[in-house]
């Protein structure tokens, strides 16, 4: 079981922090928030099957969001001394973050950005996210069609 564990964590990671990062805007949270799903995962590894992979990565990502929302909730701790920088991501997602994407998609509503994280980093299909968020399909199209024409003029020449 741990080396299954371990392979959700290589092949889902990623999306995962993504989907965290776009919530939290807050990298550190982001890998902490996806550190714990994985935990839950291994705690909780009987309830759940792993056998279909986009079943999966559908589970991995409302873990991740119910951790998210569940962080945002709480009060935050601002006198926590000083931060030691560590980069454990590749440096195409720092300049990911730090470039023109990411300061668009702050600009976007907390419900927009979670939309398009779902639907590009971890390529679920409308049907599926509306069936994590609790929508319809077509409302699940209709607010990304607004989320990517609203990121697209935000961007303009960027794009």
């Amino acid at each position: 079981m741990t080396e299954l564990v371990t392979q959700l964590y290589h092949q889902h990671a990623g999306p995962l922090l993504r989907v965290a990062w776009g919530m939290l805007r807050d990298e550190y949270a982001a890998q902490d928030v996806v550190q714990e799903a994985f935990v839950k995962v291994w705690t909780h590894r009987g309830r759940w099957d792993f056998s279909d992979p986009r079943r999966t990565a559908g589970l991995l990502a409302t873990v991740v969001r119910n951790l998210c929302r569940r962080r945002l909730r709480q009060p935050t701790d601002t006198a926590l001394g000083e931060e030691v920088f560590v980069d454990p991501m590749p440096e195409i997602e720092e300049a990911w973050r730090n470039g023109a994407i990411g300061a668009a998609l702050g600009q976007l509503a907390p419900l927009d950005r979670e939309l398009l994280a779902l639907a590009y980093a971890c390529e679920l299909s409308a049907p599926k996210i509306a069936k994590l968020m609790d929508m319809t399909p077509a409302a699940v199209r209709q607010r990304l069609s607004r989320a990517r024409r609203t990121l697209k003029d935000l961007m303009g020449e960027d794009l």
